[in-house]
């Protein structure tokens, strides 16, 4: 595979080093999610992800692709410093112009 799976979920990591092997790394801590990775998946509300410091969220190239599940993500310096995609908004409605 051309991809390396970085994992973190507080309440899984346990049973996900015996059933995620190969090339699944796991992380210590979100901020260390967030700066290792090119794209982040929130498929679960953790809070420590909205704890994430802006800097960790910055970086310099490409912006990193945020799939927020549950738009939890809602602070605005996140989301100018990546490529924010929230599921569950759908398009914005035609202005009424």
């Amino acid at each position: 595979f051309p991809y390396t799976l970085l994992f973190r979920s507080p309440a899984a990591m346990d049973n996900a080093r015996i059933s995620l092997s190969g090339r699944t790394v796991f992380a210590t801590t979100a901020s260390e999610c967030v700066e290792k990775s090119d794209i982040i998946v929130i498929a679960t509300p953790w809070a420590e992800f909205r704890h994430v410091p802006i800097e960790a969220w910055k970086r310099q190239g490409p912006l990193r692709v945020v799939l927020d599940c549950w738009r939890m993500l809602a602070l605005e310096p996140v989301r100018n410093n990546v490529n924010y995609i929230a599921l569950g908004t759908g398009p914005k409605p035609p202005s009424a112009d």
